[in-house]
């Protein structure tokens, strides 16, 4: 079962604009995996379909 970790949100002044940005980290416990999801949008707009995943393996101390 997936384990909804942290989220951490930010503005982010890249690309010339003001851009708002939110990282989810999401852990499974079964598999001992987690995983980073970031999310960019720019204010008073729809949300920017470019969804980034990045998989991690952890490791079990």
């Amino acid at each position: 079962m997936a384990i909804k970790d942290k989220t951490d949100a930010w503005m982010s002044k890249a690309d010339g604009g003001s851009i708002y940005v939110a990282k989810t980290v999401y852990t499974c416990q079964d598999c001992n995996v987690s995983a980073e999801v970031v999310w960019t949008w720019k204010p008073k707009k729809e949300k920017i379909p470019n969804q980034t995943i990045i998989q991690k393996t952890a490791i079990k101390t």
